[in-house]
């Protein structure tokens, strides 16, 4: 059982620039991940996710601007935080560091192995195929 998925994109661009068009806020984070966020971006906040006839929420646990931004809920599928407990949230931690060609940028979404089966299995593919379709989306957002 994999406790984490961890992706790496790099971005050509500066970390300060990522970070105002893709992290810095909710309309940033709309550019690429979900469309429809609702919420405050500061720590602390349940962040509410429009999942078509879903919702999802996360909770940010912290903003580090322009270097890393962490939030935690439940997974593989649209969950709101009081549909499991706790200890079977996963926690998705980006980090933007330099790099010669601009930024890169690094997703690591861990605690997969505190999800019981079946939900584990279904979570953590639907997750991997997520993360390989939203980062190429955020890196169209770079290109001229």
């Amino acid at each position: 059982m994999q406790d984490s998925i961890v992706r790496e994109i790099i971005l050509p661009a500066d970390p300060l620039t990522v970070w105002e068009k893709s992290f810095g806020s909710l309309d940033a984070l709309t550019t690429w991940f979900l469309p429809t966020i609702e919420g405050s971006f500061e720590v602390g906040s349940i962040l509410t996710f429009d999942c078509g006839e879903q919702v999802a929420q996360a909770q940010i646990l912290e903003i580090d601007a322009p270097h890393k931004l962490v939030w935690r809920g439940h997974t593989g599928g649209a969950f709101r935080l009081s549909d499991f407990p706790e200890s079977e949230m996963t926690t998705d931690t980006f980090t933007l560091e330099t790099h010669p060609e601009g930024t890169k940028v690094t997703v690591v979404e861990s605690g997969f192995s505190n999800i019981p089966e079946p939900r584990y299995s279904d979570a953590f593919k639907g997750n991997e195929e997520g993360w390989d379709i939203v980062l190429p989306k955020m890196a169209s957002t770079y290109q001229s």
